[in-house]
């Protein structure tokens, strides 16, 4: 059984998963002020249980830019449960409808959702087969609504294929929407190139925090290679990864063409890094003030996962050698620091938990002075840069006190992290599975207790877990080499809040050290850019990804992405009013 939520017009996606139309029009609503109404009932759900989860999933997108959707019995725009046939075929749970003017101006929008095949709960963990739950469909469904399409980035409610906790917002979705509303007054621009200082069209750059390692914004480069992120917060720090884009055909058609091959196989993620040795495997601090604009170059795409230089002379010893990583630098301490480093997946159990990594990080001469309640933020970044991993960490202070990211290890060890029916333990709010950890580590008021033995174990995920958190496996996860990215800042609480030390180093680009020897230009496909004569639009911009839903809980069920494009699935019927034409997707 597979489902479909998809944006159905003809479009092309940019920056972030904002939509432009097929000749290049930005898809926006010109008013900040917009309304909805529920214009029948569900089957299977009263029209004050549809209500409360359709007020929820619109309180996601009001708390992330100055668009405020409200309910209103008066609006033009609807919700509406369906059983049209000609609507939707038997795989598709969800469509939204947009009408544009000229400029690009959104006139109405809505959302038909599909009772013929399916029934809609108000329970997350209910979503199974032919049962969906409510929440996670209105909230993508809504993305669509307010002008945004299909997202890359694991765990963003706008990605293409379906996961449990689909009803919570990300902060790339809310960078998208703020960009787009809010407009963007801090920036990250730059261009992506491989060999011979060609640029690399469609690939993937995600700005992470460098305080806890999370996605905060993404884009995908233009034909030259060049890119803007925006929708950033100010005063952050941020760290660049470049993937190639797995699945361009379900972001936009003009993605169809896009090509990773510049390497001797596909070139791999990595993160933004200097030419110099001591640079490999450390990504670069990028720190943006209010209203700043940051060109950081070229950024070139890499053949292999780029660690440190002794990363692996330690990692492959038996014992393990300490790697001594964030060392004191010039007599004083780095006070923001990554790194990447790799599970070999041959390397790692399914079962028990193995270590695989010991990491030293050595702030004895830190100042505290100044700092109210000095801490250490340790995070650790595994599947929204594609590993499929279960992982806890031990932090061990010089003076022997210890801090556990999630839990206590022994309880790790004994259970298997599973509710009574059989769920991974999970954010209630989303149902996600924590396999990402963040932690305050406290510093000792004792400077020379402020060395940490950092100890990284992880096994596989179970099956089950993998499908839930990574929807679209087979086109994420590398078959060898499981990276991660280990993030460190020292903190201290300002008020109630917490402040950062910040690292704003200056960066140097790859123009001298541009990897992917084979790199070619490409061009976007050119049938999202025609123009349409008539009515009907072959090969529109609007593109369909069939997904499954989670699997059931005996971990059986399909993994497979089916990407159908233009008339290849006639009874979509997705249908766009421009210029009073309808146009099949």
């Amino acid at each position: 059984m597979y489902i479909l939520w998809t944006l159905v017009f003809a479009m092309t996606a940019m920056a972030h998963t904002s939509n432009k139309s097929d000749s290049g029009l930005e898809l926006f609503w010109p008013s900040t002020s917009l309304n909805l109404r529920i214009d029948n009932s569900s089957k299977s759900l009263s029209n004050s249980q549809t209500q409360n989860i359709l007020q929820s999933s619109l309180n996601e997108w009001n708390l992330s830019s100055s668009a405020s959707i409200q309910i209103n019995g008066g609006s033009r725009n609807n919700l509406r449960f369906s059983q049209d046939t000609n609507i939707f075929g038997s795989g598709v749970v969800g469509v939204t409808q947009i009408s544009y003017g000229s400029s690009g101006n959104i006139t109405q929008a809505d959302i038909i959702l599909n009772e013929r095949n399916y029934t809609f709960t108000t329970i997350p963990s209910d979503t199974l087969g032919s049962t969906v739950y409510l929440g996670d469909v209105l909230t993508h469904e809504l993305g669509h609504f307010v002008g945004l399409s299909h997202s890359e980035v694991l765990e963003s409610t706008m990605f293409y294929s379906a996961f449990r906790g689909q009803s919570t917002v990300s902060e790339d979705d809310r960078a998208g929407v703020r960009a787009k509303y809010n407009g963007s007054a801090q920036i990250i621009q730059g261009r992506v190139a491989g060999g011979r200082n060609i640029g690399v069209f469609g690939a993937h750059v995600i700005a992470f925090s460098a305080i806890d390692g999370s996605v905060q914004a993404s884009t995908i480069s233009e034909e030259s290679g060049g890119f803007t992120l925006t929708g950033l917060k100010p005063d952050r720090t941020y760290y660049l990864y470049v993937t190639p884009l797995r699945s361009g055909g379900n972001i936009s058609y003009e993605y169809r063409s896009v090509q990773s091959n510049f390497c001797p196989g596909t070139f791999v993620g990595s993160f933004f890094q200097g030419c110099s040795e001591h640079d490999k495997g450390f990504p670069q601090p990028i720190h943006l003030a209010y209203g700043e604009t940051e060109d950081v170059g070229t950024i070139s795409v890499k053949c292999s996962t780029t660690v440190p230089v002794d990363y692996f002379s330690g990692k492959l010893s038996n014992p393990k050698i300490n790697f001594d990583i964030f060392a004191n630098n010039s007599g004083s301490s780095v006070n923001q620091q990554s790194m990447m480093g790799v599970v070999i997946s041959s390397d790692v159990p399914s079962t028990n938990y193995q270590k695989v990594d010991e990491i030293i990080a050595d702030y004895r001469d830190l100042s505290l002075s100044g700092l109210s309640s000095p801490f250490l933020k340790v995070a650790l970044n595994v599947t929204q840069i594609g590993s499929p991993l279960d992982t806890f960490i031990i932090v061990t202070r010089e003076d022997g006190a210890k801090t556990y990211l999630p839990t206590q290890p022994q309880k790790l060890f004994v259970t298997n992290l599973v509710t009574p029916d059989n769920l991974p333990i999970s954010d209630a709010s989303t149902l996600m599975p924590l396999f990402n950890h963040v932690k305050n580590v406290s510093l000792s008021g004792i400077t020379s207790n402020n060395k940490f033995k950092i100890e990284v174990y992880a096994r596989k995920m179970k099956s089950l877990d993998q499908m839930m958190t990574f929807p679209a496996t087979t086109g994420f996860v590398s078959s060898t080499d499981w990276p991660y990215l280990l993030t460190m800042s020292i903190g201290s609480m300002v008020g109630l809040s917490e402040g950062y030390l910040i690292e704003d180093r200056a960066s140097s680009d790859n123009q001298s050290c541009l990897d992917a020897p084979f790199t070619y230009s490409v061009k976007k496909s050119q049938a999202a850019a025609s123009t349409a004569s008539n009515d009907q639009k072959d090969g529109a911009g609007g593109s369909c990804g069939t997904i499954s839903p989670p699997p059931s809980n005996n971990g059986q069920g399909g993994m497979m992405v089916t990407m159908l494009f233009g008339f290849s699935l006639a009874a979509l019927a997705s249908i766009i009013q421009k210029s009073r034409k309808y146009f099949l997707s």
